[in-house]
């Protein structure tokens, strides 16, 4: 009997992947293919991607990836993705998008963000910290929200839903919408102690629960693709789809630090540290926060701007030799 393989897509601010893996956690290095993206971004602040734009480049690198894999496609046994987080996209109930898609650089509802905290005072903020593991920050959904009722106020009428690109690219391939734990963790609005959306904030906020994903794990997979779909990509037509998780948690996962004794570091355009933990724990230290990789997996951590930077001072205070 023949191997089986992932499919894994990889949706980020520059690129979007897709990638062939064994059953032992081994990229095919004939099977991986690679499309830009383009944030669109302007002078006050704005960070956002043009949702159809994306999802043309999750379909380019699908196509690609399966040309490459030739009869191997057949193979495939699952999808696997994450995608870049604390983002959200208003959709119709007809699936069409109705706003651009706003990124966490998105920095446009810094006066909003100033306003939540003069109306919370030290111990609204600290609970809110306690129940869904964020800061007050413009990278999180309380304000973009606030934002969004302060500047489009239209966008926030009823038959609108408020989804997360991953959400919106399963819902358009498969018919069916589900936020995972992870990427729902990102938000800034979702329980830590229940897994349900937070009733505290929503009922702050100019959205409604019956405006966001019902939730999800990754044991909870999607199947079945809406036939233009099944029809382009035979190989995926019955496979489970597994709801998109972070890209932090992943890049925990693929280096390896997926338990308490490693912790991961990323220098990139921004800095962060994470470690996996049981998602348990009885507080969040001030000034870090936790999401989930999973329901049973915490993901505790602080990231800062400027991590390149820091990565070109080191090399040349240290002097270290080209890598």
């Amino acid at each position: 009997m023949s191997s089986p393989l992932i499919l894994a897509l990889d949706i980020g601010t520059t690129s979007t992947r897709a990638l062939l893996f064994d059953a032992e956690g081994r990229a095919l290095p004939d099977c991986i293919a690679q499309v830009a993206n383009h944030l669109q971004t302007t002078a006050d602040g704005g960070a956002t991607f043009d949702a159809n734009q994306l999802l043309q480049s999750v379909v380019a690198v699908i196509d690609q990836c399966l040309v490459m894999a030739g009869s191997r496609a057949a193979q495939i046994a699952a999808v696997a993705s994450d995608t870049f987080v604390s983002n959200v996209m208003g959709v119709s109930t007809a699936g069409e998008p109705v706003t651009p898609v706003f990124t966490y650089a998105d920095t446009r509802n810094a006066p909003d963000t100033e306003t939540l905290r003069a109306e919370l005072d030290e111990e609204a903020r600290a609970a809110s910290h306690d129940r869904t593991g964020c800061l007050l920050h413009t990278s999180y959904l309380p304000a973009r929200f606030r934002w969004l009722e302060r500047t489009h106020p239209d966008w926030l009428r009823g038959g609108v839903y408020w989804l997360a690109f991953g959400e919106y690219l399963y819902w358009k391939l498969l018919g069916q919408r589900l936020a995972s734990y992870s990427v729902a963790s990102w938000t800034g609005l979702l329980d830590r102690h229940t897994l349900t959306w937070d009733e505290t904030w929503l009922a702050r906020l100019p959205v409604g629960q019956e405006q966001l994903s019902p939730l999800g794990d990754v044991d909870t997979p999607l199947q079945g693709l809406l036939p233009p779909w099944a029809e382009r990509w035979p190989a995926l037509k019955d496979v489970p789809w597994l709801p998109a998780i972070g890209d932090g948690a992943a890049a925990n996962i693929g280096s390896g630090c997926d338990t308490p004794q490693r912790i991961a570091l990323t220098v990139g355009t921004t800095g962060a540290m994470r470690v996996v933990l049981p998602p348990a724990i009885s507080a969040v230290p001030a000034g870090l926060w936790l999401y989930r990789v999973t329901r049973d997996r915490g993901l505790l951590g602080g990231a800062t701007t400027e991590g390149g930077n820091l990565y070109a001072w080191l090399r040349e205070t240290l002097q270290l030799p080209p890598s």
